[in-house]
């Protein structure tokens, strides 16, 4: 049986490590597949394939409406041509996609946003999203959700089975590792102009991060007399743009730690000695499906304070501290707590390491072939 991986729009973030860590650890899983993946002809051009060990083939970059067209017309043809027996999406999703094709069709779910934070989003959109994602659904054989809490987001939000949608959990990439050479630390260091003592963000810059309460929680651990600074890993979100960070540097401004923030934009490649020199990971999200930043903190043994909203309970376990996303007080507290007690520190990183033996993407990769599987009657 032959499966269609589309891996078409992922670039950075969380959906491409999905798709990037996914495609890598499926051969392994199930050898006795075919897998064939897609790509955009950029991803080619510019050498951001997320992997190479399946055959693939490419899509040309085209207008959003173009691509609409093309999804309903030329991929059926693709899928036929390639005799693809199941298909499974990772980004684009809904009615953009046929309804004339000759496969199985599985599709992972992402966040329902607009049903858990309303008041974000005007009428029309919640009506839209709410239509769009529950005609789309009724196409799909599976869906599939990267944590349980996520799976009940969009049962409650488009009534869909739960029968119907499997969680296959993700994992830290293996990639992650507290780094031990001095030399590479001091080089990245100085890459990114970090400072000696910092709490550290990685993730996209946008509302549902909870920026503003990072921030905040930031003033109070400056006001408790320590040294450190705040580094902010991650693009700024094109759909809030430079007005939204211009928003929170007033903030810090206001409440003046403005001059103690670093924004160094998106880091990939150096990511694992950015955790290492870290005090602490800051993640107090107001939702998150499946968070891999916490898990990519504890392996390079850096503690970790977050927001128990959605699926971090799921991801951090007893490995971590955490309190509500609207709770600044409490998250400071936790987080002064947790760069001062040197007992906790270690009890925290000792814990990580236990948390981490849970989530593994060669788990992920055998729980989605299984799926393929039962989906396919194998």
């Amino acid at each position: 049986m032959k499966i269609c991986l589309d891996g078409r729009g992922n670039y950075f973030g969380g959906v491409y490590t999905y798709t990037y860590s996914l495609l890598r650890a499926l051969p392994d899983a199930d050898p006795d597949l075919e897998y064939l993946a897609l790509f955009d002809q950029h991803q080619v051009d510019e050498g951001r394939l997320p992997v190479d060990t399946i055959p693939y083939r490419t899509v040309p970059v085209m207008s959003p409406l173009k691509m609409i067209w093309w999804n309903n017309f030329k991929l059926p043809k693709l899928l036929e041509e390639e005799n693809i027996d199941l298909y499974h999406g990772f980004k684009h999703f809904g009615l953009r996609y046929p309804t004339n094709h000759s496969c199985k069709m599985i599709w992972t779910l992402r966040t329902a946003s607009w049903w858990l934070f309303p008041e974000l989003f005007s009428l029309h959109e919640r009506l839209f999203w709410t239509r769009y994602y529950a005609l789309g659904a009724k196409r799909l054989d599976q869906s599939v959700c990267v944590a349980h809490a996520d799976k009940k987001a969009f049962v409650d939000a488009i009534g869909i089975d739960p029968d119907t949608v499997t969680v296959t959990q993700l994992a830290a990439d293996q990639r992650f590792l507290k780094v031990e050479d001095d030399e590479v630390l001091r080089n990245v260091r100085q890459k990114y102009k970090l400072p000696d003592d910092y709490i550290l963000f990685v993730g996209t810059i946008y509302p549902f991060k909870n920026i503003e309460t990072i921030i905040s929680v930031f003033a109070n651990i400056v006001e408790s007399g320590l040294s450190h600074e705040l580094v902010l890993v991650g693009g700024v979100s094109p759909a809030y743009g430079d007005s939204y960070k211009k928003g929170l540097m007033e903030l810090a401004q206001k409440l003046g730690v403005k001059d103690r923030i670093h924004w160094v934009g998106s880091i990939f490649d150096d990511l694992p000695a950015v955790y290492t020199m870290a005090d602490l990971l800051l993640f107090p999200s107001l939702f998150e499906a499946f968070a891999k930043p916490p898990l990519e903190a504890m392996a390079c043994d850096t503690p970790v304070v977050a927001s128990n909203a959605a699926g971090l309970p799921e991801v951090i376990g007893d490995a971590g501290l955490m309190a509500e996303p609207t709770d600044v007080r409490g998250l400071s507290k936790l987080a002064i707590e947790a760069l001062t007690n040197q007992d906790l520190r270690a009890e925290l990183i000792g814990k990580g390491h236990s948390q981490l033996i849970r989530f593994s993407w060669e788990r992920c990769a055998d729980e989605t072939a299984k799926l393929y599987r039962r989906v396919l009657n194998m």
